[in-house]
């Protein structure tokens, strides 16, 4: 990390750039992803988070710098980006504002404000140059790869799809969970906004109410479920299919060994699938 500020040829900064100088900075590691590396830089005005992905990972790092430019502008709880660019390398580098710890404590309003932040999000418009930029692809595709892999949850994914609709109209997050919200002074800050792209709401929703009711619990995700189809009403029809897609999504990364799971976490996502009648006709083995 030694000269970092130079080695990185920087695309596009903010004016708050100038504040970091190698002299006066600190440099500490947060925790890293299999994807990138993390760290917090601190120099005498203001702190920051660097984001460094592996060669081996290919982002859109300037979307992701436009998207959260955007995000913040209109007022969404996001990091605001200061910069974007490449190290020697060739590997993206994002720095952002530094906006507190990962969430650990959660209760109702907490759950509540977090619906209202996901809400936000699928309300929210994205300027028509960055739309065109935004990816819109089959989500399918996107949210299940080499799903054909497994031929019982590609059957299940495929008869869930033909009364389920999944469309491309709202901006979503992808991944909307508690370990991707930092709090500070008791100000949350949704983070991680690798997977964004237009897609479908109901769909980014049932995924947050999945990960609550598998990691947290059925009384905070009751919570979040009210405050999140309050503020954004989705046709009642069609919640259960999206419910069976998390579901489907999420045994699909189990197999896969990205998502944490042990004996009490596997009871509750057989729960919760037997009770989805698109999917109690199958048995889908953790």
């Amino acid at each position: 990390m030694e000269n970092w500020f130079d080695a990185i040829a920087w695309i596009e900064q903010d004016d708050r750039m100038r504040d970091f100088r190698q002299e006066d900075m600190t440099v500490e590691a947060m925790t890293h992803g299999m994807e990138a590396e993390v760290y917090k830089l601190s120099s005498r005005q203001q702190s920051a988070v660097l984001k460094l992905w592996n060669r081996h990972s290919r982002p859109d790092v300037g979307l992701q710098y436009q998207l959260l430019l955007m995000l913040h502008e209109q007022g969404l709880p996001v990091s605001r980006p200061l910069g974007w660019g490449r190290d020697p390398n060739g590997a993206s580098a994002l720095l952002t504002t530094y906006d507190g710890a990962e969430l650990t404590k959660v209760n109702t309003a907490t759950m509540t404000q977090l619906a209202h932040m996901l809400s936000s999000l699928h309300h929210m418009q994205a300027a028509p140059d960055l739309k065109l930029r935004l990816p819109a692809n089959d989500d399918v595709n996107y949210f299940f790869p080499a799903i054909h892999e497994h031929p019982d949850l590609d059957r299940a994914l495929r008869t869930v799809r033909m009364t389920t609709p999944v469309g491309h109209g709202h901006i979503i997050h992808g991944d909307f969970h508690i370990r991707n919200i930092l709090e500070q002074d008791g100000k949350f800050t949704v983070i991680d906004w690798t997977n964004a792209r237009l897609g479908e709401a109901g769909y980014d929703y049932a995924w947050s109410l999945l990960l609550t009711r598998i990691y947290i619990s059925e009384r905070l995700a009751t919570s979040f479920r009210a405050a999140y189809l309050s503020a954004f009403p989705l046709p009642a029809e069609h919640l259960e299919g999206w419910e069976a897609l998390a579901c489907l999504r999420w045994v699909l990364l189990h197999r896969t060994g990205a998502v944490p799971a042990d004996d009490r976490i596997r009871a509750r996502a057989r729960g919760i699938m037997s009770g989805n009648t698109h999917l109690t006709k199958y048995k889908l083995e953790l």
